[in-house]
């Protein structure tokens, strides 16, 4: 089971990695209680974060950032994943005080690291009404809703909804 584990968990973040939470995150939700939602994040300007201060600092970075996700795991039964890159997923209850406990203690781990607001982490969040949904469309979903929130700085949380879909369809 060990291998397995060492394999579905990444050596860096120790968060899931994408196929495992993936399927962890499934199995999760055929069993939860109340509601749930898909929490997508990343870090702006993360590559540019790299070539400053070095992959060593971006590692330090995304290690730090994910102990975050592994708090909220302990705090909120949440699940967390990391999909590679500076992109990371939280499965959590559909909770306001949890979210912004959440966006709140992510903020507050980036300031750590650098002060320049322009490595603010974005959130996207798809609130979850049919868990038996694929969680793969769930968190892209999520990411539709980051997508909304790059790159502007007064806003750096977005809740999906059908729409933004077909603004994208129709685009």
């Amino acid at each position: 089971a060990n291998l397995e584990s060492a394999q579905e968990i990444d050596p860096l973040t120790g968060l899931f990695r994408e196929e495992a939470f993936l399927r962890r995150a499934a199995e999760r939700l055929r069993t939860a209680e109340g509601r749930w939602c898909m929490l997508a994040s990343d870090i702006d300007h993360f590559k540019l974060y790299n070539q400053w201060y070095g992959t060593e600092g971006g590692d330090r970075f995304l290690h730090a950032y994910a102990e975050v996700l592994l708090s909220l795991e302990q705090d909120y039964g949440a699940l967390g994943g990391y999909f590679g890159d500076d992109d990371f997923v939280l499965l959590l209850p559909y909770d306001k005080d949890v979210l912004i406990d959440a966006q709140r203690r992510l903020n507050q781990c980036v300031r750590r690291f650098s002060e320049d607001v322009g490595f603010a982490p974005a959130f996207g969040v798809c609130s979850i009404s049919d868990n038996t949904l694929p969680v793969r469309t769930m968190y892209d979903y999520a990411r539709v809703a980051l997508s909304n929130v790059k790159g502007n700085y007064a806003r750096r949380f977005c809740l999906y909804d059908a729409a933004m879909i077909q603004r994208i369809e129709e685009n």
